[in-house]
């Protein structure tokens, strides 16, 4: 397995990926995250992903095995209101690896590159959002190290 940074010949596939992780998140909540028109969103999510693809403040990982892209994982760089210690933080989004090749570390080794690239910018904490219900996310979070911090609630008014 290799990881790299994302790079813009990879951007059809990350768009598909991203369009399956958007599906997966319908599924745990249809009604906090609405399906949307795949046209619409394409357009949308690739402007998205181009984007974070040249960003010099947030890193945009890949795996790979057998040259093929299997996962990916973007690293995003916050700066924080001066009501918070640690004003500058990390945060981990759109962590997706393809069904087939889950099991196998490759979320794990997303993940360590991203903590790596965190610390490499002296970030003292990294956070990430996951489903309740997504216990297979939750128990890889927890393998590298991430723990419960706070819980999100939901009103419909």
């Amino acid at each position: 397995m290799i990881i790299r940074k994302a790079e813009l010949r990879d951007l059809l596939k990350l768009v598909e990926f991203d369009s399956m992780l958007k599906k997966e998140y319908v599924r745990y909540n249809k009604e906090y995250f609405k399906s949307v028109d795949e046209t619409d969103f394409k357009k949308e999510i690739t402007e998205y992903i181009t984007n974070k693809i040249r960003s010099e403040k947030d890193a945009f990982f890949v795996a790979l095995e057998d040259g093929k892209i299997v996962g990916m994982c973007i690293a995003e760089y916050e700066k924080r209101p001066p009501i918070f210690e640690y004003r500058d933080s990390g945060t981990i989004d759109s962590l997706y690896v393809s069904p087939e090749f889950r099991q196998k570390g490759i979320a794990t080794a997303l993940l360590q590159e991203s903590i790596a690239w965190f610390r490499s910018k002296n970030l003292k904490f990294a956070a990430i959002t996951v489903h309740e219900l997504n216990l297979p996310a939750i128990s890889a979070y927890k393998k590298v190290g991430f723990r419960d911090f706070c819980k999100k609630m939901l009103i419909e008014p």
